[in-house]
C-alpha cells in the first residue's frame, strides 16, 4: 500500500508578511518562499571562490578541529556521494566572521519581530539574539539526523548557492520517528533516506515531504517540525532564527526543561518574568499590525 503523503508544503512567490503570518506562521505550517531577500549581497556574491578569497586561511570549527577555511573549502569542492567532505554547520556568522556579516543584511524579513532582542531580555541570553548561522558543505553531506529545533524557534532555511535537499515530517509524526531518550528532539533513524524496516518499523506511519531547495529559496520550519537536509551539490545556507507571540511559550518552556530544571524558585521567577514580557510585547505587536 502506498503511504499516505498526509501533508504539502506550499511554494509561493511575492509573499506579503500579512500573508505568511496569517497563512503559515499562526497555523504552523511550513512553506517555501520564493526570492525573499534580493537585496542580499550574498545573494549575487557569495561563492566558494569568493569565500575562500575573501576568508582565507581563518580558520572555522569542524568538529573538534579548527580548520583553515581555503583547505576547508578545497575538500568541500572535492566532495563526493561516495566520500563526503567535512560539513561547516551552525556557525554564528556575526560573531565569526564579521568580514561577510554584512552580506546578509538586512535581517530576514519575516523573521520579525524578534522578542529575544527586545530590550525588556538580557542581551544574548543563552545565545546569541540575532542568530544568523552558516551551513557550508558539499555534495553527499548532510546534517548528522533528523531533528527538532531547540528552544521552540522558529526557523528560516535560506539557499544561498548550490541545491540541498530538505526533509520535513510533522510534530504529529513523533511516535514514528524513534526519539532518542539522550535527546528527544533527535531521531535515532541513521538513515532517513534508506530507513531500515526492520529497526524502525513505525516510520512507516510518518508523512515525510522531501523538497530541493535552490538559490533563493528560503524554507520557513515551525517550532515542532522534524526536518533533516543533505547537499546535492556544493551548498551555502543562511540560516536565521526568532521568536513571537506564536512560539514565546515554546521558548519558555524549553528554558525550563534545559536550564532551570531542579531549580523552582529560579524557574518561577524566569518564568513570571518571561511572561510579563511576552504580556507587554504582544500588545505591543498588536498596536504595530504584527501577528
Amino acid at each position: 500500500m502506498a503511504r499516505d503523503p498526509g501533508y504539502t508544503v506550499d511554494v509561493r512567490e511575492r509573499l506579503s508578511y500579512r500573508e505568511w503570518a496569517e497563512d503559515y506562521l499562526l497555523k504552523g505550517r511550513p512553506v517555501v518562499i520564493r526570492d525573499a531577500m534580493p537585496e542580499w549581497r550574498a545573494m549575487t556574491q557569495w561563492t566558494p571562490e569568493l569565500l575562500m578569497k575573501t576568508l582565507g586561511n581563518k580558520k572555522v570549527r569542524i568538529g573538534p578541529d579548527m580548520v583553515p577555511f581555503d583547505e576547508l573549502t578545497e575538500q568541500i569542492l572535492a566532495s563526493t556521494d561516495e566520500q563526503p567532505g567535512p560539513y561547516l554547520r551552525n556557525l554564528d556568522i556575526a560573531n565569526a566572521m564579521p568580514e561577510i556579516a554584512g552580506d546578509v543584511l538586512p535581517r530576514f524579513r519575516y523573521a520579525q519581530p524578534n522578542w529575544k532582542a527586545s530590550r525588556l531580555m538580557p542581551r544574548d541570553w543563552i545565545f546569541p539574539d540575532e542568530l544568523v548561522e552558516l551551513f557550508y558543505g558539499g555534495r553527499g553531506t548532510r546534517f548528522p539526523q533528523l531533528h527538532q529545533d531547540w528552544w521552540g524557534m522558529h526557523v528560516f532555511l535560506t539557499q544561498i548557492y548550490g541545491k540541498k535537499r530538505a526533509m520535513i515530517c510533522p510534530p504529529e509524526d513523533r511516535p514514528y520517528l524513534y526519539p532518542t531518550e539522550d535527546n528527544t528532539l533527535f531521531s535515532g533513524i541513521d538513515d532517513v533516506e534508506h530507513p531500515d524496516p526492520a529497526r524502525y518499523p513505525l516510520f512507516e506511519r510518518a508523512h515525510p515531504t522531501w523538497l530541493t531547495l535552490t538559490a533563493g529559496d528560503s524554507l520557513f520550519v515551525p517550532p515542532g517540525w522534524w526536518h533533516a537536509t543533505k547537499m546535492e551539490e556544493v551548498s551555502i545556507t543562511v540560516i536565521t532564527v526568532n521568536w513571537n507571540r506564536s512560539n514565546w511559550s515554546k521558548f519558555m518552556r524549553e528554558v525550563v526543561r534545559t536550564k532551570l530544571r531542579g531549580a523552582p524558585l529560579k524557574t518561577a521567577g524566569t518564568v513570571g518574568y518571561m511572561a510579563s514580557v511576552g504580556a507587554v510585547l504582544s500588545a505591543r505587536d498588536r498596536l504595530r499590525g504584527w501577528p
